[in-house]
């Protein structure tokens, strides 16, 4: 039988009562297995956390870089959790979360470049697809993606993709100048 302190007792009691949801005074598994049971709740949400960052920038979709982005934080916050009872290697999952959340605006630009270059690398790309002619209004899947998801962009993200509305209308109303400059000089 293994002698443990009443300072790792404790901790080992909590760990048990978190991971295995129960509110017990004393420690009602051994020591061995209760650490097995929190390195393999830990490897579960570092997987978890691995496999979400990755899509995270790779993807050319808002939705799904939210919903992967939400899906790390939830992690991060499962294994936050555990931190008063298990003693992490640094850097702690209270540490990874916060360099995360500081990640977020060039994660976000990252995201805003592939789907943007995604969209013009296309062969058919052309700037008044973007701009109804009668009001001048922006519109388009690229943009309208976006909507849903500003008020969690950083004023850095917003402003990126207000340069890419002026630069589509500038483009347009360049194309649409040549082709008017066209146009009179057939006629």
């Amino acid at each position: 039988m293994t002698i443990l302190s009443l300072k790792t007792r404790e901790k080992y009691i909590g760990l048990q009562n978190f991971l295995l949801k129960t509110n017990e005074k004393k420690l009602m598994v051994s020591p061995e297995m209760l650490m097995q049971t929190a390195a393999l709740y830990i490897k579960n949400r570092r997987a978890s956390i691995s496999d979400d960052l990755n899509v995270i920038k790779s993807t050319q979709k808002i939705a799904v870089f939210f919903s992967r982005y939400d899906s790390a934080m939830k992690a991060f916050d499962e294994l936050i959790a555990i931190e008063p009872y298990f003693d992490y290697l640094p850097p702690p999952p209270s540490e990874e979360k916060a360099k995360l959340e500081a990640m977020l605006e060039g994660l976000i630009s990252g995201l805003i470049k592939r789907s943007w270059e995604y969209i013009i690398s296309g062969a058919a790309y052309d700037p008044s697809i973007f701009v109804r002619s009668d009001s001048g209004e922006i519109n388009g899947r690229f943009f309208s993606a976006f909507e849903p998801y500003l008020d969690r962009l950083p004023q850095g993200n917003i402003n990126t993709l207000e340069e890419l509305k002026m630069k589509i209308i500038s483009d347009a109303e360049e194309k649409q100048n040549k082709e008017a400059d066209g146009f009179s000089a057939v006629v």
